[in-house]
């Protein structure tokens, strides 16, 4: 058990930005979905206006924070 775990963490350690960039892409997915309904819709089923510019600040910082991977990700520049 502890050799997997081992192996698992070390794969991590050695791979998270493709990790990261996963979860990233998800919290932009649901974001591009959340904006796709409209305000009135969500806001019927109890999701504030506070709720929702919070969510919004979250896909923008997940983008921002992806696009910096992705920079990273490509080596120095020459």
């Amino acid at each position: 058990m502890s050799t997997t775990l081992s192996d698992a963490l070390n794969h991590f350690a050695q791979n998270w930005k493709t990790t990261v960039s996963a979860i990233l892409t998800t919290i932009i997915a649901a974001g591009v979905y959340f904006a796709a309904v409209p305000t009135s819709l969500l806001q019927q089923n109890g999701i504030t206006q506070t709720e929702i510019f919070w969510g919004t600040v979250v896909v923008g910082l997940a983008k921002v924070i992806l696009g910096v991977i992705q920079k990273d990700g490509q080596g120095p520049t020459q």
